[in-house]
């Protein structure tokens, strides 16, 4: 793994290669925070494009990130923040990816080094700081204790605080037994939670969740839905409903079988940690692909199942696929095909997402499934307990 990131930071013309370009500058993402901190402290509004900032960006985020201001940090320690992130992301990766193979081992690898994972580094984007906050959450959930039933929730309530999303993750208590510690811990999680959401409701309006520009490495139901002309909230109720539909269908299909829990809790509550990030960033707007480093907390439980269950080994190949489609999109346009004019590229493009959305699609529709067979298993659990 470290051999892998050194060789993109010695050779960054293989990052380009791979479509994925630093703007002259690594680490821009954490910049952009610590821009926005530095705006605030000048007395600016950083909710307006940052003249502080190297793209001109507005910060997006919650009024929590702020907070890097107050530890004494500004726009000229951008290098050891960013670092920071990424060590501690690798790190993280570490402590939770423990392959027993030579063949997991090497798909691991190929995930780590993937293309939206090169980009969440690179960019030192803050979903880095997310993942370790639930990288954290399974690993305490190795027992159910009440202490760490508390840090859990804890980690994912200073998650949602930082980048709202990983709320859906309160979803892994689900896991809790017996039956009334669950219903405690459901409260407690949805009460915590939802006041975090609460404190940081004024900040919501800022999320940019279709604003990102048509190209390669995006992820949301909603891409494939604006090429076909659909926009804002229309699209976002079509995605939902479209998705409802094929979830519907695949269940009336093949039906809902008993979810197989993993044999380690922490592989468990990771599963169901990222599956649940992962489909609702997917259903509720249009992010980089970077979204998709959450992947590496679903793939332990894939290459367990993979040999007990056929929806646990197409999910291994449509991982795989999401990770690395529109890199080997950009491999070949720059070796095979090479220069295009520039005004073909769009159209390009745009057949490619429409040639790989549906392997995107399918993907979620089977996390969807998956998370549902572990509500329904609680709820089965309940009714036994019970009875």
């Amino acid at each position: 793994m470290l051999l892998g990131l050194l060789a993109f930071v010695l050779w960054p013309k293989a990052l380009n290669k791979l479509g994925v370009f630093d703007y002259g500058m690594w680490f821009l993402d954490s910049y952009a925070i610590l821009a926005a901190s530095d705006t605030r402290l000048a007395g600016a509004d950083p909710v307006q494009p940052m003249a502080y900032d190297i793209q001109h960006r507005a910060h997006i985020y919650s009024d929590w990130w702020y907070g890097v201001g107050r530890l004494g940090l500004t726009r000229d320690d951008n290098f050891l923040l960013g670092g920071l992130w990424v060590l501690a992301f690798v790190l993280a990766s570490w402590l939770f990816l423990r392959p027993k193979s030579a063949g997991e081992t090497a798909w691991y690898l190929g995930l780590f080094i993937s293309p939206p994972v090169l980009l969440a580094v690179n960019r030192a984007n803050n979903d880095l700081v997310i993942f370790v906050l639930l990288v954290l959450a399974a690993l305490v959930l190795a027992r159910q204790t009440l202490l760490r039933l508390a840090a859990a929730l804890a980690a994912l309530a200073v998650a949602t605080g930082l980048k709202y999303y990983p709320i859906v993750g309160g979803a892994v208590f689900l896991l809790v037994r017996p039956r009334s510690r669950l219903l405690a811990t459901l409260v407690a999680a949805a009460v915590v939670l939802g006041a975090t959401m609460a404190s940081v409701a004024s900040a919501l309006g800022r999320a940019n969740l279709n604003g990102i520009s048509a190209s390669i490495y995006t992820f949301g139901a909603p891409v494939v839905l604006r090429d076909l002309g659909w926009e804002g909230p229309r699209a976002l109720v079509a995605g939902l409903l479209l998705m409802a539909g094929l979830v519907a269908a695949s269940i009336f299909w093949r039906g809902l079988r008993t979810h197989t829990e993993s044999r380690s809790p922490v592989t468990q509550a990771a599963f169901v940690l990222g599956a649940a990030v992962l489909a609702g960033c997917f259903l509720t707007g249009i992010s980089f692909a970077y979204r998709c480093a959450f992947l590496l907390l679903v793939a332990p439980w894939l290459w367990e199942q993979r040999s007990m269950r056929a929806d646990a080994k197409l999910g291994l190949w449509l991982v795989t696929a999401v990770m690395w489609l529109d890199g080997l999109s950009c491999l070949v346009m720059n070796f095979a095909v090479g220069p295009v004019d520039k005004a073909v590229v769009p159209t390009i493009q745009l057949a490619w997402r429409f040639a790989t959305q549906p392997v995107a699609w399918l993907l979620m529709v089977l996390l969807i499934r998956w998370l549902l067979e572990v509500a329904v298993a609680a709820w089965r659990r309940e009714a036994k307990a019970g009875a």
